[in-house]
């Protein structure tokens, strides 16, 4: 990203794309996980699409930033389950 000879990259669905949390080199990546079990990449000057099962062929900050996403992903998804299933039980 930083390369000066790199042509600007279009982040469709920029709202998507979350930064990389990191006080290292990879502080300016950004990814956003893909509706089909894919993770998208834009690092150093580069874009590329990975399955989510070869999250650990990345680099240890991005594959980090993202397993936390999930996590944090199905953590919501169980609180939803839990309150809905508490609301149907009351009824």
């Amino acid at each position: 990203m930083s390369d000066s000879n790199a042509d600007p990259v279009s982040l469709d669905g920029s709202k998507h794309w979350r930064r990389v949390e990191d006080d290292g080199r990879y502080s300016g990546c950004l990814y956003r996980l893909m509706g089909d079990g894919q993770v998208e990449v834009l690092a150093l000057g580069a874009r590329v699409v990975v399955p989510i099962n070869a999250l650990p062929l990345l680099p240890e900050p991005i594959a980090r930033a993202v397993l936390t996403e999930l996590a944090e992903r199905a953590t919501s998804e169980l609180r939803r389950t839990a309150n809905s299933t508490r609301a149907e039980e009351e009824l």
